[in-house]
C-alpha cells in the first residue's frame, strides 16, 4: 500500500516540478523581453524612413529599410566631435590607469608584505 501512495507521489511530484519550471522559465522570458525591446525599437526606429517614423500605427518590421539616418547624422561634422572627444578620453584614462596598477603590480610582485592581519578570524 505505501508504495502505490509514494509512486503516485512521485508522479505528482514530477507534474508539479514541470509545471513549476514552465512558469519560471515564463517568467523568465517575459522579463527578457520587457528588457530588450526598448533596444529593438530603437534600432527598428532608425532604419524607418521619416514617412514611416510619423504613422499613427506603430510598425514594428519596417519595409522599406532605409540607412538614410545614419548617412545625415555622419555626414554632420558636429556629430562626431562628441564620439572623437569621448574615444580620446577613454584612451587616456586607460594609460593612465594601467601605469598607475603597473606600479602597484611591481610592488606586489617584487616586494614580501606581511598580510597576517588579512587572515586573522575573530
Amino acid at each position: 500500500m505505501k508504495s502505490i501512495f509514494s509512486s503516485v507521489f512521485l508522479k505528482f511530484q514530477k507534474k508539479k516540478d514541470k509545471l513549476n519550471i514552465f512558469f519560471s522559465h515564463l517568467v523568465v522570458i517575459t522579463i527578457i523581453l520587457f528588457a530588450v525591446f526598448p533596444f529593438y525599437w530603437i534600432i527598428v526606429c532608425t532604419l524607418k524612413s521619416q514617412k514611416q517614423l510619423y504613422t499613427r500605427t506603430p510598425n514594428f518590421f519596417p519595409w522599406p529599410l532605409t540607412l538614410n539616418h545614419y548617412l545625415i547624422a555622419l555626414k554632420n561634422p558636429r556629430f562626431m566631435l562628441p564620439f572623437r572627444n569621448s574615444f580620446l578620453i577613454a584612451i587616456l584614462a586607460s594609460i593612465v590607469v594601467v601605469l598607475i596598477a603597473s606600479f602597484g603590480a611591481y610592488s606586489l610582485a617584487r616586494y614580501k608584505y606581511n598580510l597576517t592581519f588579512a587572515n586573522r578570524k575573530n
